[in-house]
């Protein structure tokens, strides 16, 4: 896939070297604290990077999760993901998750805006995403690209033991950004 380009940010497709960078937030506390998924380490990280790659080759493609690159630096500093859960209903969803020491630039509503520009071209009519409820960024990211609150989610995920809502957001073809 070629990759999509932005104005501070380009996603591109994941490779092996890569490893450190997904380590540097996957094991990150204050990165993970509301997402679904825990630190494994190098090894996971390493397991992640190899599914990814794998999946990038898969006909037609159900995921585009892809590494996204700061273009001043050069470094990989988060993940952006597109995955299709149904070609005939046309419906996909996006995720993120961004290294804390970029928090607060706009990458990672540059990242979900040429996803959902991606997903439009690849003939999605839908395009959801969840968040934490007690992740307001997270949900401003989701506004800023037009997406817009359908509602609350309740215990959709069991993490670390206990129960979580989930806020859901959601643009469609042909909706006007807010």
């Amino acid at each position: 896939m070629t990759p999509l380009q932005g104005r501070r940010i380009e996603l591109r497709e994941f490779t092996l070297e890569d490893v450190d960078a997904v380590v540097a937030w996957s094991g990150d506390p204050a990165v993970t604290r509301h997402l679904t998924w825990e630190d494994g380490g190098r090894g996971s990280a390493l397991s992640f990077l190899r599914y990814l790659i794998g999946e990038s080759t898969r006909q037609p493609r159900q995921a585009f999760e892809l590494a996204m690159v700061e273009l001043e630096s050069g470094e990989v500093v988060g993940a952006a993901g597109m995955r299709v859960r149904n070609w005939q209903h046309r419906r996909a969803d996006v995720g993120y998750v961004l290294r804390r020491d970029r928090w607060g630039r706009g990458y990672t509503t540059e990242a979900v805006g040429l996803l959902i520009e991606l997903g439009f071209e690849l003939g999605m009519h839908r395009i959801e995403a969840t968040c934490h409820p007690d992740n307001r960024a997270s949900a401003r990211v989701m506004e800023k690209n037009g997406m817009r609150y359908e509602g609350r989610l309740r215990h959709l995920h069991h993490v670390r033991g206990e129960w979580r809502d989930s806020l859901l957001y959601a643009i469609v073809a042909g909706d006007a950004p807010d």
